[in-house]
């Protein structure tokens, strides 16, 4: 009897570690699913934002490159301006650009030292409650340049370094905030003749998502699966930036993050 008692524990054992092993497996594949080839999950530090709706109004502050600013927008909206009026419309609460603060062709030096320098952008940040930035692909990679991997890669650990220290003075002056940097999509996925772009931009993704896990409330937003399909139906004529419709689908990301 004892033995026979022994022996359906044993069996009990081993069909939990089988469906523990299932479940890390099945948790594996979803993952695969919801980030494709790499694609970077956004992520916070664990804790439960609070919705927007229960705010009086939301203030957003935009800060970095032509990509925040709305290069190649026709309406001159870009994801910023687009996400204010998502927000609005679907929370039902005020939303406000309090400053767009990107320029066309910004590195991260240009916004590190804006943002200890430019006037207006402090006042603007202890206002803020979402700041939404895109910096550092310019310091990877120069639109007109001849596209080089190696040193798109060569750059990126002083790249990363100067996003960390983006994020650091930007908690300095708005301690309450929620941060969103939205990552990097490939332009030049179709591009059959250059290899290893995409692999690239992934690694970029990667050290900026490293960078924001020293931050609380600071979130990776993905791109780089938006546009990893059918890209030139979302650029610009530069091949580049994004057209009306590429500028929509980061808003909508954004926006089902901050809802």
């Amino acid at each position: 009897m004892q033995r026979s008692r022994w022996l359906w524990r044993a069996i009990a054992s081993v069909s939990v570690l089988f469906a523990l092993l299932f479940a890390g497996g099945f948790g594996y594949a979803v993952k695969t699913v919801i980030a494709p080839n790499g694609a970077i999950a956004s992520v916070t530090d664990g804790n439960e934002e609070a919705p927007l709706a229960r705010e009086e109004s939301v203030e957003i502050v935009a800060l970095g490159d032509s990509l925040t600013f709305g290069y190649g927008d026709s309406t001159g909206l870009g994801y910023v301006g687009r996400l204010r009026a998502l927000l609005e419309e679907r929370t039902g609460v005020p939303a406000h650009v309090v400053g767009n603060f990107a320029a066309n062709g910004y590195t991260t030096v240009q916004v590190l030292a804006d943002l200890k320098e430019r006037e207006g952008i402090a006042e603007a940040l202890r206002r803020a409650d979402v700041v939404v930035m895109t910096a550092g692909g310019n310091d990877l990679l120069r639109l007109g340049d001849e596209i080089d991997v190696e040193a798109f890669l060569a750059n990126i650990p002083e790249t990363q370094a100067n996003i960390r220290e983006i994020l650091v003075t930007i908690r300095d002056i708005t301690p309450e905030a929620r941060i969103y940097y939205v990552g990097l999509y490939n332009p030049f996925i179709e591009e059959s003749d250059i290899e290893g772009t995409s692999q690239a931009v992934q690694r970029w993704n990667a050290a900026a998502f490293e960078a924001l896990l020293a931050e609380e409330d600071a979130t990776f937003v993905p791109t780089f699966d938006l546009f990893q399909h059918g890209v030139e139906r979302f650029l610009a004529t530069d091949r580049y930036h994004l057209n009306d419709e590429g500028y929509a689908r980061i808003a909508e990301r954004l926006a089902a993050l901050l809802e």
